[in-house]
């Protein structure tokens, strides 16, 4: 609960060098993420999109989305804690609500409002113009009989300028299944990458990535390397260390989890964490 410098961790690191290289591209920010566990995706998101209010851009309005109000009230208030801890050099800056509306904040220094709402009444959104957009937890959007997360997701995509530099849009969530609106927009991004064609990018940070997971080997590499099993090779074909495959192991056999509890809780890849989260009756091992 300690106040600490924001300092980056791999996995933002990874989130962060899209962002940036979209920017100092010219090109409109879009990018799809799927978590994996807590790393700080949307604290990063969020300081990021702070940084270019603070730094690049006036007149640069914000809306935060999830599945509830008080959740998209809850990531905003990282941004007080940040104008309230800036370190000296930064240009002054506050935080102030807009005209008695709660719901809307806004830095006066930069002309600069950051509005939270839910994805169960989307329309309050429509007469804004917004240049960044957050949607968080989007597998979790309910659909109603008059509105599915396409509708509700694309309402708000509407409000921002399709090709303007600099705009940001962050489409994320953890995995809920397959064939939902979330997944369905995942896999469009992933064939969106692979043929060069701009859009969200999709973006995955595997258990392996972040730094907290790992622990010493009880025994040299080289002997411990005798003992893996056929998972944990295609593991380290992944990229996890031998140090990140015997924390999972011994996390696995300390909680008593099975392959799916893993699987789910600290998935390797995005395929996996959609996958484990689809209830099949039959595993993946059976099959």
């Amino acid at each position: 609960k300690k106040m600490i410098p924001f300092i980056l961790n791999r996995g933002q690191r990874k989130l962060l060098a899209r962002y940036e290289r979209q920017r100092i591209a010219g090109k409109p920010i879009r990018v799809i993420l799927v978590k994996a566990r807590q790393w700080g995706g949307s604290t990063l998101t969020q300081i990021y999109m702070l940084w270019l209010q603070l730094h690049h851009y006036e007149n640069w309005h914000s809306v935060i989305i999830s599945q509830l109000q008080s959740q998209s009230v809850n990531i905003r208030n990282m941004l007080s804690k940040v104008i309230s801890n800036l370190p000296k050099y930064h240009s002054p800056a506050s935080l102030k609500t807009f005209e008695q509306q709660q719901l809307i904040k806004h830095i006066p220094e930069r002309g600069c409002r950051i509005l939270v709402n839910s994805a169960e009444n989307p329309d309050a959104t429509r007469s804004f113009d917004f240049s960044m957009v957050h949607m968080s937890e989007v597998a979790l959007w309910a659909d109603t009989q008059t509105k599915s997360g396409d509708d509700i997701a694309q309402s708000v995509y509407a409000t921002v300028p399709d090709d303007q530099p600099g705009t940001f849009v962050v489409m994320e969530s953890t995995a809920k299944g397959i064939g939902n609106f979330f997944h369905r927009q995942w896999l469009a991004a992933q064939d969106n990458a692979a043929n060069n064609i701009d859009g969200l990018y999709p973006i995955f940070v595997a258990w392996y990535e972040i730094e907290i997971y790992k622990r010493k080997l009880p025994c040299p590499a080289n002997e411990f390397v005798k003992t893996l099993g056929d998972y944990e090779k295609w593991q380290w074909s992944e990229g996890a260390t031998l140090e990140g495959i015997y924390w999972y192991r011994m996390y696995k056999k300390k909680n008593n989890y099975t392959d799916f509890q893993m699987k789910s809780e600290f998935p390797t890849t995005a395929e996996e964490a959609f996958q484990t989260k689809s209830g099949r009756y039959f595993s993946d091992e059976l099959i």
